[in-house]
């Protein structure tokens, strides 16, 4: 593991790899539409990536253990969202279609937010290279700083109201005795 991010160390450069795209050939109105295909002609292995990370947590990891370990009132499902976070070294955007796969499979609001804030903030990547760019005292208080905003937020918005009617409705979404009785009803 220390040998693989030492490699994507060394290979990281400060300088683009590649060039700016020039726009000024094209309309005003043509520009948006040619920054999207230049976005997505990019993007897209990463949010590959996102996409099939997330289906994979909501399929396969079973509901009953994200929620058991992963709810919003246990500090162990805190823990666990701002711990996993630093191995995933993808940017922000990346991260929501993660978080909704934890979402989505029974995770309370507060943990599935740190899991959120804490991924692009402290990975292992972006610390490893403020460390060796900047100074090793900047990424001990960056991972200090990130840790306490994420858990922070995750802990502020389980308490909000439209916070807890997200987690109650993924919660009841996911409760096989809910589906099994709305069955019944239709039923009968």
């Amino acid at each position: 593991m220390g040998y693989l991010v030492y490699t994507r160390i060394n290979v990281y450069s400060l300088a683009p790899t590649l060039e700016p795209k020039d726009f000024s050939k094209y309309g005003w109105y043509e520009i948006p539409f040619h920054y999207l295909w230049d976005y997505f002609s990019h993007a897209w292995i990463c949010l590959l990536f996102a996409f099939t990370a997330a289906g994979l947590v909501y399929e396969f990891i079973p509901k009953e253990v994200v929620t058991k370990y992963m709810g919003s009132s246990k500090v162990a499902g805190y823990v666990i969202g701002a711990g996993l976070a630093p191995f995933f070294t993808v940017c922000s955007c990346t991260m929501v279609p993660l978080f909704a796969g934890i979402l989505y499979a029974g995770a309370g609001i507060g943990p599935a937010i740190t899991f959120l804030l804490m991924a692009p903030a402290a990975n292992i990547l972006t610390i490893l290279i403020t460390g060796e760019f900047l100074s090793w005292e900047i990424a001990i208080i960056r991972i200090i700083v990130s840790l306490a905003t994420a858990v922070l937020a995750g802990v502020i918005i389980s308490k909000t109201p439209w916070g807890k009617a997200i987690e109650k409705e993924n919660q009841i979404s996911q409760n096989p005795s809910t589906i099994h009785l709305s069955l019944h009803l239709m039923k009968g």
